[in-house]
């Protein structure tokens, strides 16, 4: 394979496989991005309240939410990374097709030491899931630093006034 570039690769993706190519993908992300959202907000708020977790300790409810979250939505994302391989020539599988294949493969496996090294193997769960849960931590926390300095200046031109 040789780099082509962008816009005839695209030409090429298009001669090869019409319009389809460029839809690879787009379910099993929306299902991925659905999953990890609804997941990560609903943890993190109920592992705060359980917790009654101060302020200042809400960053390590935010990152276990995100590890969580991402590890629920990591059969979403096998099922993209597969569609993404699949050549514009050839029709990708389907999410079900990908999902029914992933657990008939976890299932065949023969003990759950080696259940778990599969799922953990094939949804990529290891440094990248520590990456996100890190990234969404701290994202959240510089969020709440700057709307707590934005709350502060709305409360200080009140005063003024």
């Amino acid at each position: 394979d040789v780099n082509r570039g962008m816009l005839n690769e695209a030409v090429a993706m298009f001669q090869n496989g019409g319009i389809r190519p460029f839809f690879n993908g787009l379910v099993p992300t929306v299902c991925r991005d659905l999953v990890f959202g609804g997941c990560y907000t609903f943890l993190r708020l109920e592992i705060q309240y359980r917790l009654q977790l101060r302020p200042e300790q809400q960053w390590s409810a935010n990152m276990a939410a995100a590890a969580m979250a991402t590890i629920a939505s990591g059969p979403f994302n096998l099922a993209r990374n597969v569609q993404y391989a699949t050549r514009s020539k050839h029709v990708a599988d389907t999410l079900g097709k990908v999902l029914s294949d992933f657990v008939r493969e976890t299932q065949s496996r023969p003990t759950v030491m080696e259940k778990c090294k599969y799922v953990q193997n094939q949804l990529r769960i290891g440094w990248g899931t520590v990456r996100v849960a890190v990234g969404m931590s701290f994202g959240h926390w510089i969020y709440d630093k700057m709307m707590g300095a934005y709350e502060d200046s709305l409360m200080a031109q009140q005063r003024r006034r």
